[in-house]
C-alpha cells in the first residue's frame, strides 16, 4: 500500500487527535472513514438528495429525518362546487413542474355528513432507491376527525401503487422509468 503524507497545521492537530480518539482507530483509518462519508454526501447532493424533515402523527406530531429528494406531490382537494379535484406536481431538478388537474367525482350533498378531508401526498426517493410516502390529511372545516400525517416506506413502485392516487402513480411511473419523454424521429 502506498504511503501518503498529510500535513497537519498546529491549529488543526487537536481536531485530528479528537477524531482519532472518538473512532478508536489509527489516524489513517479515521481519515479514510471521514473521506468516504464526505464523498458520499457530496455525491448525494449532486444527485438532488438532501436532508428531509417530516412531521408524523395524529393530532400530536413527532419529526422524522432522512436523506432523500422529492419526486412528486399530489393534492386531493374539495372545491366550492362539492367536486373532488386531483392536482399533480412533479419535482424536477430545475424546479417544480405543474402536470395537471382533474375532477375526480362529485361529493354527496347530504346534510350532516362530513366532506372528505383534503389530502396531500409527497413521494420522496432515498439514495438507497426506497420510496417514502408522506400523507397529510387535513380535515375540512367542522370535521370531527383530527389532523393526521403519516410516513410509509416502500421498496418499489409496485408496492406503493395501492397507497397513492391513480394519477400520481401514473405520473410517477413515467418519471421513474424514463418514459415521460417521447423521442420523435421527425
Amino acid at each position: 500500500m502506498p504511503n501518503k503524507t498529510i500535513y497537519v497545521s498546529d491549529e488543526d492537530e487537536p481536531v485530528y487527535k479528537r477524531a482519532q480518539t472518538l473512532t478508536g482507530r489509527n489516524l489513517s483509518a479515521t481519515i479514510a472513514q471521514a473521506l468516504r462519508h464526505f464523498t458520499q454526501q457530496l455525491e448525494e447532493r449532486t444527485q438532488g438528495f438532501h436532508s428531509i424533515d417530516l412531521e408524523v402523527g395524529n393530532a400530536i406530531f413527532t419529526r422524522k429525518r432522512f436523506t432523500g429528494r422529492l419526486l412528486a406531490t399530489a393534492f386531493l382537494v374539495n372545491d366550492k362546487r362539492r367536486k373532488r379535484r386531483s392536482v399533480i406536481i412533479l419535482n424536477r431538478r430545475d424546479g417544480k413542474e405543474f402536470v395537471g388537474t382533474r375532477d375526480i367525482d362529485s361529493l354527496p350533498a347530504v346534510e350532516g355528513t362530513e366532506s372528505p378531508a383534503n389530502e396531500k401526498y409527497d413521494i420522496y426517493q432515498t439514495p438507497k432507491g426506497n420510496l417514502v410516502l408522506h400523507v397529510d390529511i387535513a380535515p375540512t372545516r367542522g370535521a370531527t376527525t383530527p389532523h393526521e400525517q403519516r410516513m410509509e416506506i416502500y421498496a418499489s413502485l409496485d408496492q406503493i401503487r395501492e397507497h397513492i392516487p391513480v394519477d400520481l402513480y401514473e405520473f410517477l411511473a413515467q418519471k421513474l422509468t424514463g418514459s415521460d419523454i417521447e423521442n420523435l424521429d421527425i
